[in-house]
């Protein structure tokens, strides 16, 4: 029998900053768009210093709910000038760059966040 009990995980210790992206991508390309990303975003979850990657769409019942908006969070243990400079600058952002910046209808945005000592937490279910 597999226990339920979910375990909190602390990921701020070795996380420098936090990526925030938002794109607006019409509906109807999300999959043009998603036939690019996921390659993409398999690469960087391959790098060692990406400690974490979600990628959500807004939920319909949220205030100015706007289906275009695809948003993904990022965890690096790099500073971010390096991620800048190195990371972003690394073959794999090819074709996904140049193809979905054809989608978008409203100009891609991001933020660089620091998570706040001891605040930073996953629950993930106990092992069975």
């Amino acid at each position: 029998m597999s226990s339920t009990t979910e375990t909190p995980v602390s990921l701020n210790k070795s996380i420098k900053f936090i990526l925030y992206v938002r794109v607006h991508i019409p509906v109807k390309d999300h999959p043009e768009f998603f036939k690019y990303f996921n390659p993409a975003m398999d690469k960087v979850l391959a790098e060692e210093a990406c400690r974490f990657f979600f990628v959500q769409k807004q939920h319909p019942d949220s205030p100015g709910y706007d289906p275009e908006v695809i948003s993904f969070v990022e965890g690096w243990d790099m500073d971010t000038d390096e991620f800048l400079d190195v990371q972003m600058s690394k073959f794999y952002y090819e074709p996904y760059r140049s193809e979905t910046a054809k989608l978008y209808s409203k100009p891609l945005e991001f933020e660089f966040w620091t998570p706040e000592e001891g605040k930073y937490q996953v629950k993930l279910p106990a092992a069975a």
